[in-house]
């Protein structure tokens, strides 16, 4: 039962969207757009950043005016 309120799609879109509100939060001098779906967890950004949909980042810092392509997997980049 549990796992079904993990996997359920609105609860999916609902853990999208609080961690794509709280980046871009944190982040909102830097203009960056995080495209639907892309998870992302101990990443810093610089200015003018995108992310495309479905992209998942891990520890990976992104330059000034970088594009991360869709359905990128990116872990312990610099």
């Amino acid at each position: 039962m549990l796992n079904f309120f993990l996997k359920n799609p609105i609860s999916l879109w609902l853990h999208w969207w609080f961690n794509t509100l709280a980046l871009k939060l944190k982040y909102s001098s830097h203009k960056i757009h995080i495209g639907y779906m892309s998870s992302i967890k101990g990443c810093t950004f610089d200015q003018y950043n995108s992310i495309a949909e479905g992209v998942t980042l891990r520890n990976v810092s992104i330059g000034f005016a970088s594009y991360i392509a869709r359905n990128s997997r990116l872990k312990d980049v610099e």
